[in-house]
């Protein structure tokens, strides 16, 4: 390549990164501005991983702790308000896209670097994300992060590289175990081609694999310590353990990629694996292939054996991206792009705004038509059991539910971080009742809230048993938070019960 090559490489770089800032800059400012003008409160999982955050540790029952740490960072940052509860995926998905921007570029060239990215950042999957602070944030980060580092080893022979990859990689797995995935896909592509076969006589690849390891050691640590909570509730949620076969799961979960990926964008993908043979001598199509197909091959057969969420495939996405981008480019196919991004644009937007949609059209709001019906009320909740907590100083928070802890523990201030999990069967179901306990606390006093009328239990192991209030609080005509507060006096310990 000539100089002036060289030139007009750099050139059109920059210009591309200028237009992805712009991009970013634009779509980071409206989706806080939407936030901050809402009224909604936090989903109650992020509550529940708020409350994590106040006492970082190695591992909690459904999650490594990746997402506790960084919603530790940004709330340290910028105070304990809904916005700086969730600034995390506001900030670490542009990054992501600038990851894959990387990667892009790497690949084929900044055009399609750009490209991908946009179809990254407007991916409706995504859009919801942004607004919402989950695993998958720092997840879909340490995979890009990964197939790039991955992608420069085998581009330069340089065992930093593969380092860097282990690092991430572990990084990866300490935000979601979906990234036990990945060494399969680097496997793949390593058998995939003569020329890269080579790499597994070499040390690189195996280093990566046991620096990850030792990154992840630390809540393999914790799990032990705590007889492997995480795993256990991991396998509870695929439900793995069933024995029929589930077509429906299976075409729930594919049906769910349309409203992920978009309703072009996941059957172009789709299209890009079937006619694979025809891509497959290119060695960018190939390395793509192999990061995107096997993981959502691996997810799909799970829906089809147990159960799958529609975002647990998400990390097929990151070289999904660049593949269908470079694809609809290459083939001279950039309006059926367009398009694609104008439909999820439009799809984002309806659900952003579907509040003022449903007003403008007069649809009426029900727990059936509006998909923000969980995030409503919780500070409405939170005033009373305010009040009489004040009233009880001496008394403990208890509730039955991690929902209602969560969102309590959040909304009530100031903060009842002493609260406890009512567990008179002993049970392990959320991090409440791995970590708190009533079993030190003979004597103690209670206000209990709970959406139970009936409660044996509870008098069995109270004193007294006052009934203080009922809170009930619309939503909707056929919604509402509908709430008992007691107040219980003298723990005399759980009855003997079997669970």
């Amino acid at each position: 390549m000539n100089n002036s090559q060289d030139t007009y490489t750099a050139h059109s770089t920059q210009q591309f990164i200028g237009l992805l800032a712009i991009v970013i800059i634009v779509l980071t400012a409206y989706r806080i501005v939407l936030w901050a003008s809402s009224d909604f409160t936090l989903f109650f999982d992020e509550a529940y991983y708020w409350g994590w955050a106040q006492a970082l540790d190695f591992g909690y029952y459904s999650k490594p702790p990746m997402l506790a740490l960084l919603i530790a960072l940004t709330t340290s940052a910028c105070g304990d308000g809904e916005l700086c509860v969730k600034a995390g995926a506001l900030a670490v998905h542009p990054l992501t896209a600038l990851l894959i921007f990387t990667i892009g570029k790497m690949l084929f060239d900044a055009r399609t670097g750009f490209f991908a990215a946009v179809t990254y950042l407007t991916m409706p999957g995504i859009a919801l994300s942004s607004l919402i602070i989950s695993t998958d944030v720092v997840l879909l980060f340490f995979w890009a992060a990964s197939m790039l580092f991955f992608l420069k080893a085998l581009r330069t022979d340089n065992i930093w590289y593969w380092a860097a990859a282990g690092v991430t990689g572990g990084l990866g797995l300490l935000s979601k175990y979906n990234m036990i995935v990945f060494p399969l896909s680097v496997f793949f592509f390593l058998f995939s081609a003569q020329q890269h076969r080579q790499q597994l006589k070499r040390p690189g690849a195996y280093l990566a694999m046991v620096i990850a390891v030792v990154v992840f050691l630390p809540n393999l640590i914790w799990n032990a310590q705590h007889g492997f909570p995480t795993f256990q509730h991991t396998a509870e949620i695929s439900k793995l353990g069933q024995k029929s076969l589930h077509f429906d799961e299976l075409g729930a979960f594919l049906g769910g990629q349309l409203g992920v990926f978009g309703l072009i964008f996941f059957p172009v993908m789709v299209y890009v694996f079937v006619r694979a043979k025809n891509v497959w001598n290119n060695e960018a199509y190939r390395f793509l292939i192999c990061f995107a197909l096997p993981f959502i091959s691996i997810i799909s057969l799970q829906a089809f054996l147990g159960r799958a969420h529609a975002n647990w495939a998400t990390p097929t996405y990151i070289a999904g991206c660049i593949l269908v981008a470079a694809f609809l480019i290459h083939h001279q196919r950039i309006k059926l792009w367009l398009i694609a991004i104008i439909i999820n644009l439009v799809l984002t937007i309806t659900v952003y705004h579907w509040h003022d949609i449903a007003d403008a059209f007069d649809i009426k709001l029900t727990a059936k038509t509006d998909p923000f019906k969980r995030v409503q009320g919780w500070r409405d909740l939170a005033k009373p059991v305010e009040q009489i907590l004040a009233q009880y100083p001496s008394a403990i928070l208890l509730a039955d539910t991690r929902d209602t802890l969560a969102q309590l523990i959040y909304y009530v201030k100031p903060h009842p971080f002493n609260a406890v999990a009512w567990n008179p069967h002993g049970l392990l179901q959320n991090h409440y009742e791995l970590v708190t306990t009533m079993n030190d606390k003979l004597g103690k006093d209670f206000i209990y809230v709970t959406e139970k009328a009936d409660l044996p239990l509870i008098h069995q192991s109270f004193e007294t048993v006052q009934n203080l209030t009922d809170i009930r609080i619309d939503i909707y005509d056929n919604f509402s938070l509908d709430y008992r507060v007691y107040y219980l006096k003298n723990f005399k310990g759980y009855p003997n019960t079997q669970p």
